[in-house]
């Protein structure tokens, strides 16, 4: 009888189709309650699952091992210069997720849809803890209602 191996799957992005959003909604959102918290009214739960489910936006399950151990959602954008760009919209997930695997996932897909760019909005000191990522601008608000 031949040797038992076990193989330990590396952590990665698992994309959901929009048709299968509804169904794979309730194991992620939990990830989003934070940032969507921190987004100060920028996004609703509701407002990120119709976007994903129209296809404006994707939504990515973090997977290790088989276990969902985090979530994104990414949209694609085209600049006028023609430059198109991969845009993380959120992530529920801790930075290392993204720098242990999630980040070369999210590389290949965009390069296979021909982005140039990957974009992300993040709190301020997190471009400093991931390799290749650098805090390109500063968004400013200001409660005017």
């Amino acid at each position: 009888m031949g040797e038992l191996v076990w193989v330990r799957l590396i952590m990665g992005l698992v994309g959901v189709q929009s048709v299968d959003v509804w169904k794979e909604w309730d194991s992620c959102q939990p990830f989003f309650e934070r940032p969507i918290k921190e987004s100060n009214g920028s996004y609703t739960r509701a407002a990120l699952q119709n976007a994903c489910e129209d296809r404006d936006a994707q939504l990515w399950k973090i997977e290790d091992d088989g276990e969902i151990v985090g979530a994104a959602i990414t949209e694609v954008r085209d600049a006028r210069s023609g430059l198109r760009s991969v845009h993380v919209i959120m992530m529920g997930a801790n930075e290392m997720m993204l720098a242990n695997g999630c980040q070369d996932d999210l590389v290949e897909w965009a390069k296979s849809i021909g982005a140039k760019k990957l974009t992300a909005e993040c709190r301020p000191g997190l471009p400093s803890k991931l390799n290749g990522w650098r805090r390109a601008s500063v968004v400013m608000e200001k409660d005017i209602g």
